[in-house]
């Protein structure tokens, strides 16, 4: 069976190395970018889709919600789950990422490693 790959895009390079580490250790393939504009570049050299992304929302460049409207238009990511992550709960951020397709989201100050698994699992068991 393939292994599921997913997009870690965050300026933070904490949070990055944290989903990385985690994720490569439950078995996914990780790429990684700190910010939209760089994503992008790095998604269009992709053959193979993502199958998830997880976007946080406050990046320089590109912010989460930009990246995430020009991504769902590209062949690699158009059909890929996206988490949001954001350390805002803003109503209106998450209802505008609701409006552009995001599956979930998960704010940064409550992160855990089984919190960020069971989202990853639900969005992936979804998609199917």
């Amino acid at each position: 069976m393939a292994k599921n790959r997913v997009l870690i895009v965050d300026d933070q390079s904490f949070f990055r190395n944290l989903i990385t580490t985690t994720l490569n250790e439950h078995g996914f393939k990780t790429f990684t970018a700190k910010n939209g504009a760089e994503a992008l570049e790095l998604i269009q050299t992709q053959i193979i889709p993502i199958n998830l992304m997880i976007v946080d929302y406050r990046m320089p460049v590109m912010n989460g919600l930009n990246f995430i409207t020009f991504a769902k238009k590209i062949f690699q990511t158009q059909d890929a789950s996206t988490i949001f992550l954001t350390d805002t709960a803003d109503a209106e951020v998450v209802k505008q990422a609701i409006r552009i397709g995001v599956d979930n989201y998960i704010l940064k100050s409550n992160i855990s490693i089984q919190v960020l698994i069971d989202k990853i699992n639900h969005c992936l068991t979804q998609s199917k």
